[in-house]
Parts: C-alpha cells; sequence; structure tokens
C-alpha cells in the first residue's frame, strides 16, 4: 500500500508524467530500474504460465516493488523519472488485477474493492482520495512555501503575500471563496468560473486604483518640482523671465515694472498686482533660500 502511495506522490507533482521543464534522459539509476521492471515481466510471464505460480508471481512483483523503492529513495524528488516510476506501478497493478486482489480501472494501487467500497465511493463512483487530492495538493503546496519562506527568514509581508496567494488563486481554482473577516476568515463554495470573472473584476479595480494613486502621487511630483523651479527665481528678475520677457521696458528697485516695452507707464491696477505676485514670489524664494542652507550646513556637518 505505501508503494503505491509513493507512487502516486511522485505523479501529482507531475501529471501525465511528462513535463517540458524536466529532465528525461536515463542514467545508471534509472538503467537498473528499467532492467528490474524486465527481469520482474520475465519472471511474472514465467510464473503465470506454470499453473499460475502464485507465490512466484508474488515474489517477483516484491522484489520490483523493493527496487522501485530503492531508486525512489536514492534520487532526489527533481530527479525522478515519473515515466518510469508510473511504469513499474502500472504493471504491479495489472499483476494484482489479474489475481482479483486490485480493483480493474486505469489508476495505479489497489483501488476501493471489498467491504468498504461504497463507503469510500461517492454517489458518483469516484473515489475519497480523488475527490480530497486537489485540496490536500494545495495544502501540502502552502505549507511546503511557508516552511521554505520561515526557513530563509521571510519577513511578515512575504508571508502574508503566500497567504493571499493561497486566498487568491489557490481556492479559487477547487471553486472557494474566501473572505477575511475580523476574528476568522469565512469560506463558501461556489461556481468557479462565477467566482473566476469575480475576481477579475476585483483585479481590475484594484489595479485601476493602484494607477490612479500612482498617477496623483507623479502628479503632485511634477507640481512640487515646477514649484521648487518657480521659487529658485530671484523676484527682482521674475519679470524679466518667462512670459513677462519683452513685456515691459522699465523697473523698480524691487523689480516690479513700471513701463510696458512702449514706454507707457503700467497702471496702477495692474501694477498692484504684479506686486503682490512679487510679494509671494519673495516670500517663495526667501524659504527656498533658507532650505538650501540649511542643507549646505546638514551635508557641512557630515
Amino acid at each position: 500500500m505505501e508503494f503505491f502511495h509513493a507512487v502516486k506522490g511522485v505523479m501529482r507533482r507531475t501529471p501525465g508524467g511528462y513535463s517540458v521543464e524536466q529532465e528525461h534522459t536515463w542514467g545508471d539509476e534509472e538503467r537498473v530500474l528499467s532492467t528490474a521492471i524486465d527481469t520482474s515481466n520475465a519472471r511474472t510471464h514465467a510464473a503465470m504460465v506454470d499453473n499460475i505460480n502464485t507465490p512466484a508471481v508474488i515474489k517477483a512483483l516484491k522484489d520490483l516493488v523493493g527496487a522501485t523503492n530503492v531508486y525512489l529513495g536514492k534520487v532526489s524528488q527533481k530527479d525522478i523519472r515519473p515515466l518510469l516510476i508510473d511504469s513499474a506501478a502500472r504493471y504491479v497493478t495489472t499483476i494484482l488485477c489479474c489475481l482479483g486482489v486490485a480493483e480493474t480501472s486505469s489508476k495505479v494501487g489497489f483501488g476501493e474493492i471489498g467491504a468498504d467500497a461504497d463507503k469510500a465511493k461517492g454517489s458518483g463512483g469516484v473515489s475519497s482520495e480523488e475527490t480530497l487530492a486537489p485540496a490536500l495538493d494545495l495544502i501540502i503546496k502552502f505549507r511546503d512555501e511557508i516552511r521554505s519562506l520561515t526557513m530563509a527568514g521571510a519577513t511578515k509581508s512575504e508571508l502574508m503575500r503566500a497567504c493571499d496567494n493561497l486566498r487568491d488563486v489557490g481556492l479559487p481554482d477547487l471553486g472557494v471563496k474566501l473572505d477575511d473577516k475580523e476574528g476568522g476568515a469565512l469560506w463558501k463554495m461556489t461556481d468557479k468560473e462565477a467566482l473566476r470573472k469575480e475576481l477579475e473584476r476585483d483585479a481590475e479595480a484594484k489595479q485601476k486604483k493602484e494607477s490612479e494613486t500612482r498617477l496623483k502621487k507623479e502628479e503632485a511630483v511634477r507640481k512640487l518640482a515646477e514649484k521648487e523651479a518657480a521659487a529658485k527665481i530671484d523676484p527682482a528678475e521674475m519679470f524679466k523671465l518667462g512670459e513677462y520677457s519683452g513685456v515691459f521696458s522699465e523697473y523698480d528697485e524691487n523689480g516690479i515694472p513700471t513701463k510696458t516695452k512702449e514706454g507707457e507707464e503700467v497702471a496702477k491696477a495692474q501694477r498692484k498686482k504684479l506686486a503682490k505676485s512679487h510679494s509671494s514670489q519673495k516670500a517663495a524664494h526667501e524659504k527656498w533660500l533658507a532650505k538650501n542652507v540649511a542643507e549646505g550646513v546638514a551635508k557641512v556637518s557630515l
């Protein structure tokens, strides 16, 4: 039984036994196991034609199970060749089916036969193992991730990110919606497709909000930079630059225009308005000077 559990664990990590991201060439350990499969096949065949010599068949299967366990013990998980393991397990299952001690199916293992079969299967004929497998795989994956993060000294935010990924990706794939509540999360079963669309809408709304927040920050930075650049201008020179360039011809001792470029006196109302702008610029410029002096003193102190 433990043999089949081990094989199923390997196959769950690589559904179908094949992945383009995995190495599939054989080394010495794979060749030894392949030879063990061929040997078990020949010995089993000989025992079967020998008036169904059951003890010899079981001995041949036992040796193959032992060879497979040795392989699984020697080779690291990432280097296991699942197609080879699947081949050994399916052969053992096929012979056990022939002997009537395993359920005939396309899966490896004994199946669920005997007195507990009806209890173990649901109304759809699906085994409890098949029913629970997706949830158990998710739990194991999450546990492994948390252990790895903890052992690596992960931060609180990294651990929270893993929990959020379970809520937003893992559980929805099982049709489970998790709502974070004060005092503990609440879960409910729902349609996977409807949940997927809901999560997509939530993700889009979150992205839109983050984008708006980012744009506001960028705008604030831009305005601050413009304000900083404007504050650098000496108030005595402000009416000779930018939009005021070439507009006036004469200025008083503070730099406030007194005559237009045509030589006419600046109107009293306009001069009052210009004086107000000059006063605001003077305050901003003095503040900018004081800030730069303070920063300069700080740098010298360092």
